[in-house]
């Protein structure tokens, strides 16, 4: 059965508009507004280049799952649509030597580039079951119009589950991984710094940080923002609360485990993933659950939110008395109804990587549940009649290192203000203004609250550890989840 094309049109965010554009002043501070566009389609909205202050960067969601900029590779440069990852470190685009059929999109030629450098390595990366070969070079990258030479890049030969055909709208073309260094050095990868580190390695970007504004997936026109080298007051309410970055222990026997709880060490481990000491997990319907101290890892790069099954299904329970666990899609099927509902989840996450006598004070994530609440034939709830809860069990393959996995996705980050301090390797934190769905150009390269400095410095992220290349990432990846979307859905149409 054909399914509907109204099943495929997407929430996606876009460029602002040509008044709105991504903007680099002279303190420093990168601007890239984000538009979202109710009809699914990608508008084209480039910016004349020969104007030197401003220029675009088009940064969209495709249907709520993903989040896109677009990346210049190349002289004379080449547009790429990138996912920005937060859970990732490389940035890798297709190959001119890419098959159609796993590389759709637009692919890289290096032989039309002047500034094009082999780096005579082999590319591979694993994210769960999707994966990208080929080979790493060194080129010249370029964002909202900051650029940085010999930038490492991976040219994709072949791709498996990652690359998707979609039949409105744009899909990813490549990924760009705004994780550590020590993400791509642990897997053997020398001197591959991750772009946004790069450009604070050149001084392109006044502070080494950056932030993300999503918004929710129901705010349409100007509703997000990534602004690399400072931050945006006007897109959070209250203060900014830091929270520490989780180091990790990598073993002599491959195992990858977070420095954290009564085993931490003040100056041990390498950062890897935006990783948060987490405490606990509360719905307002009366659920609570108490973890000590958990790894809850901050990833832009996926859709949904992945927490131990207990847990997932003891949230679910406690918001929802109809849901259901797909056992094919391994997702919660609820009413659409739900996205009325009042209730909101709570993640505490606490101050201090270490078991203290005295407890750390806690910084929470407020996600109402309205904003959970995934339509899949729709573009809103009150437009579908099949929808899916946010929050999703783990599946047993998901692994990003030993403990259980508690992975919070774009549903969750969608409801709070972050910060990325990649010097202090903290993570800041305050409820987003999404009220507001306008872009403001008045970021600062200040913060509002101070946190104890980390013990290992923006240096010591960059040691190589001795691990295998081999290494995997694992986690679910973006081809995965739209198939299990797409499988809702189909089942959707035939009903």
């Amino acid at each position: 059965m054909f399914l509907p094309i109204g099943i495929f049109i997407g929430i996606l965010i876009v460029v602002a508009n040509l008044t709105a554009a991504a903007i680099i002043n002279n303190d420093g501070i990168i601007r890239l507004p984000l538009r979202r566009n109710e009809n699914g389609q990608l508008a084209s909205m480039r910016k004349d280049r020969r104007d030197n202050v401003e220029a675009t960067a088009p940064l969209y969601n495709a249907n709520g799952r993903e989040y896109l900029a677009t990346v210049d590779i190349g002289t004379p440069p080449k547009s790429f649509d990138l996912a920005v990852d937060t859970g990732s470190g490389e940035l890798w685009i297709p190959s001119i030597e890419c098959a159609a059929n796993v590389c759709p999109y637009d692919r890289y030629d290096h032989t039309k580039s002047s500034t094009f450098r082999s780096a005579s390595m082999p590319f591979s990366i694993e994210y769960g079951r999707g994966s990208a070969n080929g080979t790493y070079a060194y080129e010249t990258v370029g964002l909202g119009g900051a650029t940085v030479d010999n930038q490492m890049i991976g040219m994709a030969t072949h791709t498996e589950d990652i690359l998707g055909v979609v039949r409105q709208g744009r899909q990813n073309n490549g990924i760009m991984g705004l994780g550590f260094p020590g993400l791509n050095s642990a897997r053997g990868v020398k001197n591959d710094v991750p772009f946004v580190f790069h450009l604070v390695a050149n001084n392109v970007i006044r502070e080494p940080v950056f932030s993300l504004f999503l918004n929710s997936q129901f705010k349409f026109g100007r509703s997000g923002q990534i602004v690399l080298g400072g931050i945006d007051q006007s897109h959070y309410s209250g203060k900014l609360r830091y929270v520490p970055v989780v180091p990790y222990t990598i073993s002599a026997g491959d195992s990858v485990s977070p420095n954290l709880g009564k085993s931490a060490q003040p100056a041990g481990g390498i950062y890897l993933y935006w990783t948060v000491p987490g405490q606990a997990v509360t719905t307002s319907a009366g659920y609570r659950k108490s973890v000590g101290l958990q790894a809850f890892v901050l990833d832009t790069g996926t859709t949904l939110t992945y927490l131990p099954p207990d847990v997932a299904d003891g949230i679910i329970r406690s918001v929802s008395t109809t849901a259901r666990l797909s056992p094919t899609q391994g997702v919660y099927r609820v009413d659409c109804n739900l996205a009325k509902s009042t209730e909101s989840v709570e993640f505490q996450l606490s101050t201090s990587v270490s078991q203290q006598t005295k407890p750390a004070a806690v910084v929470s994530i407020r996600v109402p549940v309205s904003e959970l609440v995934i339509p899949l034939n729709g573009p809103t709830p009150d437009k579908s009649t099949a929808c899916m809860f946010g929050i999703a069990p783990a599946p047993t393959d998901l692994s990003l290192s030993t403990g259980q996995t508690w992975m919070l996705g774009e549903g969750v980050l969608r409801s709070v203000y972050t910060v990325y301090d990649m010097k202090q390797n903290r993570v800041g934190v305050a409820p987003a203004a999404t009220r507001s769905a306008r872009t403001s150009q008045n970021a600062t390269a200040t913060t509002t609250e101070t946190a104890p400095h980390s013990s290992t410095s923006l240096a010591d992220a960059k040691l190589t550890p001795k691990t295998p290349s081999s290494s995997t990432y694992s986690r679910p990846s973006r081809w995965l989840e739209l198939i299990a979307l797409l499988s809702l859905m189909a089942s959707v149409a035939w009903q």
